[in-house]
Formats: C-alpha cells, structure tokens, sequence
C-alpha cells in the first residue's frame, strides 16, 4: 500500500516556488491567493505587530512606573519603623526620667514645707520644685510624641 501523497499546499507551486514570486503567479481561479490577498495578509500582520509594540511599551512604562511605587512604598515602611523604633524609645527614656523626678518633686515638697524659717533655703527647694514641673512637662510632650508615632 502506497502511502498518499501531501496535499500540496497552495501557497508552494511545482518547481518550489512560493506562490506569492513573479514566475509562479496565475491569473487562474485555482489560485488560492493573489497578490492582493497576500498584501493584506502583510497589512494585517503589520498592524497586529504595531499593536503588539505598543502593548509592550505600555506594559514596560507600567512595570517601571510600578516599580518605582514600590521603592517608594518600602522606603515609606523603612521610615515608618524607623519612627515607630524611636517612638519606642523614648517612651522608655520618659518612664525612666520620670520615676526619679516624682522622687524629687516629693522631696522638694517636704523641704519647701519644712523649711519655713529658712526663706532662702526654702526658695531653693521652690526653684528644684518648678524645675522638676518642667521637666515632666518635657517628659509628657516626649510621650505624647511617642504615642503619635
């Protein structure tokens, strides 16, 4: 049994010459393409190539522009630890201030009332005792910063 030959394809003719050359174009209504078809096939190609171009440009400018988004985002999030890092901190610095000047605010009481008789003495422990005010005024902005954070 002899296997049948290949269809033979339209756009190749006898003498392996592609339909679309000078020597194998007929004006036959056998002919499968004409030049004209094959200049829109071309067209058509070039068009779906054109848009194809443009798509990848599009794409590329969007992956770029995303790409920058992100870098900005993640600096945004370094910072924002950052930030929250040092909110932390001084948190902690202010609870520590602020038990040592509760003690000495307290002292700074007791003096002041003790020392009735002694007016310059007693001035001084006023001075210790609107100092420490300060201080915790300093303090309380400090974590109320932090908590902003």
């Amino acid at each position: 049994m002899n296997p049948s030959p290949a269809p033979e394809s339209s756009l190749i003719k006898p003498g392996n010459e592609t339909a679309g050359s000078d020597a194998a174009v007929t004006d036959t209504a056998n002919d499968s393409f004409h030049r004209e078809d094959l200049a829109e096939i071309v067209n058509a190609f070039n068009d779906v190539t054109e848009r194809m171009q443009r798509s990848h440009e599009t794409l590329t400018a969007e992956v770029s522009r995303l790409k920058s988004e992100l870098h900005s985002a993640n600096e945004q999030l370094r910072r924002s630890e950052q930030l929250a890092a040092l909110g932390e901190m001084a948190a902690g610095i202010a609870h520590e201030i602020r038990n040592p000047l509760a003690s000495i605010q307290l002292y700074a009481g007791m003096l002041i009332e003790d020392l009735q008789e002694m007016p310059g003495q007693q001035e001084i422990a006023r001075k210790i005792s609107r100092a420490v005010r300060g201080m915790e005024a300093i303090v309380r902005d400090v974590l109320a910063f932090a908590r902003d954070i």
